[in-house]
């Protein structure tokens, strides 16, 4: 499987046998692996992982901002009625 090679931990390993449907959880810590040949579309999950990495650069980006995180959410839910600084986040305190 050429896809575990882009796991950077035992977590990471499991989750990407678990959506392959290679391991099933059985409890805290417990799982039971498969060994039966399953068809993996390694295409479908490399489209997720740029999806998931997108979603996590805005996230850094966010964090990192200087800006009003008050405003920046609410430009990122459509109202743009809000101008400013709202005096109360990490970024306005400064």
């Amino acid at each position: 499987m050429g896809g575990l090679s882009k796991c950077s931990s035992v977590g990471a390993a499991i989750s990407f046998l678990k959506g392959c449907g290679l391991v099933e959880t059985k409890g805290r810590g417990k799982y039971q692996v498969s060994l039966e040949k399953k068809d993996i579309d390694f295409n479908t999950i490399a489209e997720k992982r740029k999806k998931n990495l997108k979603k996590f650069y805005a996230l850094v980006e966010f964090y990192k901002s200087k800006t009003c995180r008050f405003g920046t959410i609410c430009e990122y839910f459509g109202d743009d009625s809000f101008n400013g600084k709202c005096g109360n986040c990490d970024n306005c305190e400064n």
